[in-house]
């Protein structure tokens, strides 16, 4: 090149033309940006997604009360030599464990609580119970319903597998909890 001849403006010899600089860090930042949006969608999830214990085995099923401040866990647990099954009931906010309904030498597998955030309606393999958390105490077996109890979208009803695993069942909760209150 003689020394007559003029650059066009914004060239180098190194880097080549300003165009060509600009799709090259275009290309540079593109993958920098991607590395950091992976990396925030990371960070996010790990801030989104935490983890607590609640048995010391396995978690099994769970069941959220209507007005959001009960959360109830049923999974198994060591208890000094054996392996039991508990149902646990935490405050949903806090997740401070309220109470611990004694275990169970079967699985659980559903869990659903009644309106009033009273009353837990859980199924092991063979039978379906009411508990009274708060104090406690067992209030009955729902004769008839044996698997996958849930309320009804009114909270009146509680459906489930029959006893037969042919048939839907429903009992309603209001006379079942009326009747064991009643004995």
């Amino acid at each position: 090149m003689s020394s007559s001849e003029k650059l066009p403006s914004g060239y180098s010899f190194r880097r080549g033309t300003f165009a060509e600089l600009q799709a090259r860090n275009s290309k540079i930042f593109g993958w920098i940006f991607i590395v950091i949006s992976v990396l925030a969608i990371v960070i996010s999830i790990r801030s989104i997604l935490e983890t607590y214990p609640a048995h010391s085995r396995e978690v099994e099923v769970i069941a959220l009360s209507t007005n959001g401040k009960l959360l109830v866990t049923g999974g198994q647990d060591r208890n000094e030599s054996n392996e039991i099954w508990t149902v646990k009931v935490w405050d949903a906010q806090t997740l401070k464990l309220l109470n611990t309904l004694p275990g169970y030498s079967t699985f659980l597998t559903s869990l659903t609580i009644s309106p009033d955030g009273q009353t837990i309606v859980f199924n092991d393999c063979c039978s379906t119970k009411l508990w009274n958390w708060r104090n406690n105490k067992y209030i009955s077996d729902v004769d008839g319903i044996k698997h996958d109890t849930v309320l009804s979208p009114n909270s009146a009803n509680l459906i489930g597998v029959g006893s037969d695993r042919k048939t839907i069942a429903i009992a309603n909760l209001h006379n079942l909890l009326q009747s064991s209150a009643n004995k």
